[in-house]
């Protein structure tokens, strides 16, 4: 999947924060803040497709991967469904056959790009915001006794 990658920096608080919960729970409110976070990004991206590309903006997904070592959101197009997303988003230079026939070029018509640059500060407070109220829910929480 080619896309827009995006992960928490800075925000020292509450990186610190999460490194005190369990693995189990940092994994768990990353998920919820990542899925949720991806949204508008993901929405923003459909709207930029351009109107005839309409497999690409089909394919358009959010996925979240966690694992104990890292977890992360991608936003993009399922390469599966539309292998041509990277060729749509920036474009070719001229391309010939060994003919020498030529096909043409094709210019870049960027969906992805415009699509992080308008939604990154809400992705980053969506991000903040839902890290921040799951800290809490678990600072909240009495400790339970074994």
């Amino acid at each position: 999947m080619d896309g827009v990658r995006f992960n928490v920096t800075g925000a020292g608080v509450v990186r610190r924060r999460l490194a005190e919960l369990e693995p189990k729970l940092r994994r768990k409110y990353m998920r919820q803040a990542l899925t949720k976070a991806a949204t508008p990004l993901l929405r923003r991206a459909k709207e930029l497709v351009p109107k005839d590309e309409g497999k690409l903006k089909r394919s358009l997904r959010k996925k979240i991967r966690v694992n104990p070592k890292k977890t992360y959101g991608i936003v993009g197009a399922e390469y599966s469904i539309a292998p041509h997303q990277h060729l749509v988003e920036r474009g070719t230079v001229a391309r010939t056959h060994k003919s020498g026939k030529s096909t043409g070029v094709m210019p870049a018509r960027p969906f992805m790009r415009p699509a992080w640059m308008a939604t990154r500060r809400v992705v980053a407070s969506i991000l903040n915001r839902v890290l921040i109220a799951g800290i809490r829910t678990e600072s909240n929480k009495e400790p339970t006794r074994r």
